[in-house]
């Protein structure tokens, strides 16, 4: 969950942070570009969003309502 939780708020941080700085946020001049960049990579190599929610609702609630068993 807090993996999940941390990628997400980066994300949205860095988002915030590159409309804060306009069309500078986007320069490779900046580090706000590379942090973006950087943030996005965890989205690949930890395992997706999408498979971190399903293991957190198939410990918190049981495989049934993962979609998991019929």
């Amino acid at each position: 969950m807090a993996k999940w939780f941390g990628i997400s708020t980066g994300i949205e941080a860095i988002q915030d942070c590159m409309q804060m700085h306009g069309a500078n946020g986007y320069l490779k001049d900046h580090y706000v570009e590379q942090r973006l960049r950087d943030v996005y990579s965890f989205l690949f190599t930890g395992g997706t969003l999408n498979i971190m929610k399903l293991i957190l609702v198939r410990q918190l609630l049981g495989e049934e309502f993962a979609g998991l068993r019929a």
